[in-house]
């Protein structure tokens, strides 16, 4: 059996506690962080950029803080650790999921 993700799907084990955002964050840092940090460096001050709320995208907030670009975002973790940086942030609404919000933070 199979729980589908977005972009994907994992292998379910029934004595597993689900996924959680700050949990899924974590895994595989190193690679994530070298991802994030390749895409940072593609991304010029007065850019405007689209971040959704993937936990690998999250993750590339520690290295545009300091940039002085536009993200446009539907994450509430993302707009959280962006919020008092260089960064101009722009939300856009959509669908409330409270099994993908909670314990978020």
């Amino acid at each position: 059996m199979l729980y589908r993700t977005h972009g994907g799907a994992m292998k379910i084990n029934p004595l597993e506690i689900p996924h959680q955002f700050n949990n899924k964050a974590a895994v595989n840092g190193v690679a994530k962080d070298n991802i994030c940090r390749r895409a940072a460096d593609e991304i010029k001050d007065g850019d405007i950029i689209f971040m959704d709320c993937g936990s690998t995208v999250f993750r590339m907030c520690q290295f545009i803080k300091n940039k002085k670009i536009k993200v446009i975002t539907n994450s509430i973790p993302v707009i959280f650790e962006l919020q008092n940086s260089k960064v101009a942030l722009n939300i856009i609404g959509g669908e409330f999921d409270a099994e993908k919000t909670s314990g978020a933070w």
